[in-house]
Parts: C-alpha cells; sequence; structure tokens
C-alpha cells in the first residue's frame, strides 16, 4: 500500500492507479483510501467542511502541510481536537520542526501521527531525523513515513531504535521525473534494499498502514 500519494495536478487519479497496476501496489475494495487535505487559517476555521468530509464522506485522515499552513496552536488544534473526535488518524509535514511534532504527540495522544518523510522532504540533516526517531520510539500515537528520504540508512535506524511496526512506506507521488512507474519503483527498491528481515519490511509496504486505517 502507497500510504502517501496525491490527488492534484490533472488527472491525478488515473496516473495513481496506472502506477499501482504496473508495480503490482495490491488492490483494496476501493483503490484509492483518501485523506481530506486541511488548510486551516484564522480567517478561515475550515472546520465544517473537515467534519463533512470525515462524517459523511468518510474519509479517513487528514493531511497537513507546513508549507501551505501555520503550525501554531489557536490555528490547527481545532483541527486535531476534530480529528480526536471521529478516532481519525492525521499525516503531518512539519518540514522537520520537531518541536511542533512533539506538542501535537502530547497534546492530542488519543490521535496517530505519521509524520510525513521521517521529519522533511529529501532532508540531509541527521540530527533532526534521529529526533523524529526517538519521537516514535518514546510515543506510541508516532509513525515515521518514508517516503522522499535521502538519508536511507536511517529507516534502518529507525527500524532497530522504534521498531518496524512504527514506520509506513509511500511514494509522495504520483511524479514523472524520471517516469510515473520508475519514480515508484525506486521508492519501493529503498525498503527491498534495506538489510532488515522479510516480515519487517511487509510491515512497512503495507502491513502498518493497513493496521492503522482498520483494514
Amino acid at each position: 500500500m502507497d500510504s502517501h500519494t496525491h490527488l492534484k495536478h490533472g488527472d491525478a487519479a488515473k496516473a495513481i492507479v496506472e502506477v499501482m497496476d504496473a508495480t503490482d501496489i495490491d488492490q483494496f475494495p476501493a483503490r484509492l483510501i483518501p485523506y481530506v487535505y486541511a488548510l486551516p487559517s484564522y480567517e478561515r476555521p475550515a472546520i465544517e467542511e473537515l467534519d463533512f468530509a470525515l462524517q459523511v464522506k468518510r474519509f479517513l485522515g487528514i493531511k497537513i502541510y507546513a508549507g501551505e499552513c501555520r503550525l501554531q496552536g489557536y490555528i490547527i488544534d481545532p483541527v486535531f481536537t476534530l480529528a480526536a473526535q471521529h478516532g481519525t488518524r492525521c499525516l503531518v509535514d512539519t518540514k522537520g520542526d520537531a518541536r511542533v511534532a512533539r506538542r501535537l504527540t502530547t497534546s492530542f495522544p488519543e490521535t496517530t501521527f505519521p509524520f510525513a518523510h521521517m521529519g522533511a522532504y529529501l532532508s540531509r540533516d541527521q540530527r533532526m531525523v534521529d529526533t523524529f526517531i526517538r519521537l516514535a520510539g518514546e510515543f506510541g500515537n508516532v509513525l515515521l513515513d518514508t517516503s522522499t528520504v535521502a538519508l536511507l540508512y536511517k529507516m534502518e535506524e529507525a527500524v532497530k531504535k522504534a521498531g518496524a511496526e512504527k514506520l509506513v512506506w509511500g511514494t509522495d507521488g504520483p511524479c514523472r521525473n524520471p517516469g510515473l512507474v520508475s519514480y515508484a519503483e525506486s521508492e519501493l527498491d529503498n525498503v527491498r534494499r534495506l538489510e532488515i528481515s522479510q516480515a519487517d519490511k511487509e510491515k512497512l509496504l503495507g502491513g502498518n498502514v493497513a493496521k492503522l486505517l482498520g483494514l
């Protein structure tokens, strides 16, 4: 299961399914399982729209990205309060801000947080990644999303220090560079080449996110 892909930029749904078919990413009753993308702001809380998506449309999670949304508590905390009420999970990209990640983890202990990119997109900041690994090891409600991780050896370290059940695989696709399928295959190969057990690889490549989503 690809736990991190994007429905945007044209007919992305068609492209995502084509990649799934070409890379043997398994089929579930609904091929695409949606998270609602939250863009709250002081002027536009967006809580009613999020509630509609979770309650009526049956979306299974919430995504927040620090690149398009400020992460101050007075802006984003109502989103996580709503998530807790629905018992839903929240994929959060803090762009490497471990302090925000820790605050969310401790403030909303009943909510599971897969933190995107093991901290930050293509980051080579070893200390930052180590901080997120420690966070995953310390708190039961923290997962690490492995999409577009630059320091691949940190995946192995995370398995050893936090446990394989704390990592979920994704592509952050669809991406056309170098190609839709080859990009996804390279993200798969990042896990296939890890020096961990086959059972742990299966957890990363689907078992953990299936458990997270109750599938």
